[in-house]
């Protein structure tokens, strides 16, 4: 994370900072831009880690309507019948 901040041109005096919610919920985050997005990560010790997304891998999410067409044309099949699994999954 320090390493992503630091590329981002900022000192270490910079990387703590606060940030505050709204009465929306939105957070303002100084050093994020707009459409910016972020893995929000709570830790034990009650603090958050917040990691940058890949926005290339933000685009490629299917909808539903692809992900049921993935599913019709490629099934989870058995390709084994109930007797076989039940011997190979058995120990000898």
């Amino acid at each position: 994370m320090l390493e992503h901040l630091t590329q981002l041109g900022l000192s270490q005096e910079s990387i703590l900072m606060t940030v505050h919610i709204d009465k929306k919920g939105l957070m303002t985050l100084p050093i994020g831009k707009a459409g910016d997005q972020y893995d929000v990560c709570p830790q034990s010790d009650g603090t958050v880690l917040l990691i940058p997304l890949d926005k290339q891998s933000l685009e490629r999410k299917m909808d539903v309507d692809a992900c049921l067409r993935a599913m019709k044309d490629d099934p989870l099949t058995l390709n084994v019948s109930w007797d076989e699994l039940s011997q190979q999954t058995r120990e000898a």
